[in-house]
């Protein structure tokens, strides 16, 4: 394709689904540093133009590539300074956002590797550790959206471990490593799980021993889904030069049921499992068919309101039994790093099968543009009593903070270790007063963390003195006293807000929420009827809570509504007696006409008497009747004296 900056051995290749994405050390011009470089391959044989990968400062050599259903590309490898990563489209070949490091950026790591896990939706890399503690092949996950994992060396494969490759096996749902390994160099094969570790580093196996001449064993492997195993092979010399090779039997994997003629299923549910997410989170989406869509496969796309731009695509496989005995699964989509103007941002999905469209899915991020800095913030309950009960005016606060190291570094100027952070309540004709401030270090990598930050606070708008927080976790840091009026007759209402601040309270700040303020209410209801929610029951300890019963009758007559047995008697027989008087005159007049068109007939007119005659006398029990209610009542109150 081009000149090699070093050779032109160790390209690597990846099917994209619908093309090959072929990548290799290049050198751009003579003299220049070497660069990862990207062609597309069609089946029709046309090669597209080169795009480098490379950042121009540091020489980066390509060692794994890896294509997401999404159409979201990661190419990995090396270079002077660490274990690198960089995503790119697979269609247009365009880098997506900017290179990042796996690893610590340990000087020497090398051999990288990828591979897409479609049964999670995420990235699964691999690299040999370089420094001072070489000789251990290390983990990560990385998100399409180019968030990672977390980095945890605890459960690195080795010792001396190197030559590192990876292939995931859809008909296992793993990924099998192959990497050298102990003293003696030889060459063994581990399994690892969703989470991109080895699910028993003890349960290895051993490939093949060193021949002591070959300098690397230049591993190739290969997945075979239909009969859940892999293909690997690797360099050798002593004997005659070649290729070994071993066929590794994974697990059998459950079986699948066949599937029904898709022309019979029909899907009758598609939704969101959670209507709300925060960027960085993982959505659940689940799909629910008819019995006829046992074992058939759908293609999830997933879309912004509004614009109906797509965003992503997942693929899935209804091979679960489902309500009624239908056919169902569920499947993870990681929440898109789709930052705009706007605060807060709707997907959907649509099926392939029957054309369904889902539920919506809220996902909020607060950021301000080129800071660096990303912010949740919550107070839970919302609407708080002004009662005594200070149960009812606690308030858990929570915010996470997620820092782009790069961005912030450039942002504050130099290369901070901490940010500082506020609470303030939003008051709009007075400086907003800070509630609670505090410092948070920042780990110098990797590139993105996230720092979850909570506490309970009471809010006291009866006594109005200084503000009562109750700080949970130890180490934060309490501002002083304040006074607060919290709700007013004409603002039963109290709004607050975090900042991000670079350290050195410098005022400059790198992120708020003011423009999404979080509102309490204030309320004179009674504790559990304003949106409060209950504290959690210790085990021996005792719990108040306040509760009632609402009267779910109206009040009659200009009374109010009855809160005794009487007061339901007398409820009863006020509706008794409107419905009596109504029949009576309705009888009446039935009465009258009855006599009217008797035409002197006998008979006739004696049977009107009798309607007449009848209806005053019900109409007279009835009235007894009511009489009776209020003697007894009065004489069971002790309202007339009995002899």
């Amino acid at each position: 394709v081009r000149d090699s900056w070093y050779t032109s051995e160790k390209a690597v290749l990846v099917w994209s689904g619908t093309k090959f994405i072929v990548s290799s050390p290049v050198n751009l011009t003579a003299g220049s540093i070497g660069q990862p470089y990207i062609h597309s391959f069609s089946m029709t044989g046309a090669v597209s133009a080169g795009v480098s990968l490379g950042d121009g400062v540091n020489f980066a050599v390509p060692r794994g590539l890896a294509c997401a259903t999404n159409g979201i590309c990661l190419s990995v490898g090396y270079t002077i300074n660490g274990a690198y990563g960089r995503r790119f489209n697979a269609n247009t070949l365009a880098p997506i956002g900017p290179l990042f490091y796996l690893d610590n950026q340990t000087p020497g790591s090398q051999d990288a590797d990828a591979v897409f896990n479609a049964h999670t939706g995420q990235f699964i890399t691999t690299w040999a550790r370089g420094g001072g503690s070489a000789g251990w092949a290390d983990f990560r996950i990385v998100n399409t959206d180019g968030s990672m994992g977390p980095l945890d060396l605890t459960k690195s494969f080795g010792p001396t471990a190197g030559d590192v490759k990876l292939a995931y096996n859809s008909g296992t749902e793993t990924t099998l490593l192959i990497s050298k390994l102990d003293s003696s160099a030889s060459l063994y094969a581990v399994e690892l799980g969703d989470n991109g570790y080895p699910i028993d580093p003890n349960n290895k196996i051993f490939l093949g021993a060193w021949d002591g001449i070959i300098p690397g064993y230049y591993p190739g492997l290969a997945a075979d889904p239909v009969n859940a195993r892999w293909l690997a092979m690797w360099a050798w010399i002593a004997g005659g030069a070649g290729y070994k090779g071993a066929l590794i039997q994974g697990p059998t994997p459950s079986p699948t049921p066949p599937p029904n003629p898709q022309g019979s299923c029909s899907i009758n549910n598609l939704r969101w499992v959670n209507d709300q997410a925060r960027e960085g989170d993982t959505a659940i989406l689940e799909i629910t068919g008819s019995a006829d869509c046992m074992g058939q496969s759908s293609d999830l796309r997933i879309y912004r309101r509004y614009t109906d731009q797509l965003v992503g695509t997942l693929s899935v496989r209804l091979t679960s039994l489902g309500p009624g005995g239908g056919a169902m699964t569920a499947v993870n989509w990681p929440v898109v790093n789709n930052r705009t103007d706007t605060r807060t941002e709707y997907y959907y999905a649509k099926e392939s099968i029957s054309g369904l469209a889902s539920n919506y899915l809220e996902v909020t991020w607060l950021v301000l543009p080129g800071t660096g800095a990303t912010v949740y913030f919550d107070m839970q309950p919302r609407t708080l009593t002004k009662d005594a009960s200070d149960s009812c005016r606690t308030v858990q606060v929570t915010f996470n903070t997620q820092i782009s190291r790069n961005s912030f570094n450039v942002y504050c100027g130099g290369n901070p270790t901490s940010y500082h952070w506020k609470i303030l309540q939003d008051i709009d004709w007075e400086i907003d007063p800070t509630v609670l401030e505090g410092d948070q270090a920042i780990t110098p990598t990797p590139p993105n963390q996230s720092y979850p930050e909570s506490a309970t606070i009471v809010l006291d708008p009866i006594a109005r003195d200084a503000f009562p927080w109750v700080p949970q976790p130890a180490g934060w840091i309490i501002n002083g006293a304040w006074n607060l009026v919290f709700g007013t007759p004409t603002d039963p209402t109290s709004a607050f807000y975090v900042i991000v601040e670079c350290p050195g309270f410098s005022g400059r700040n790198a992120t708020d929420t003011i423009d999404s303020a979080v509102v309490i209410n204030w309320t004179t209801k009674a504790c559990g009827l304003g949106g409060y929610v209950p504290p959690p029951i210790n085990p021996g300890s005792s719990v108040s809570l306040n509760w009632s019963i609402i009267n779910p009758l109206a009040g009659f007559g200009g009374r109010p509504p009855p809160e005794d047995i009487f007061g339901l008697i007398l409820f009863i027989t006020d509706w008794i007696l409107n419905i009596a008087g109504s029949l009576v005159v309705i009888l009446i007049i039935y009465g009258g006409v009855r006599f009217m068109i008797s035409r002197g007939n006998l008979g006739e007119i004696q049977k009107a008497k009798g309607i007449l005659q009848w209806a005053l006398i019900g109409f007279a029990v009835v009235l007894i009747g009511k009489g009776f209610v209020f003697i007894v009542d009065s004489v069971l109150r002790g309202n007339i004296p009995i002899p």
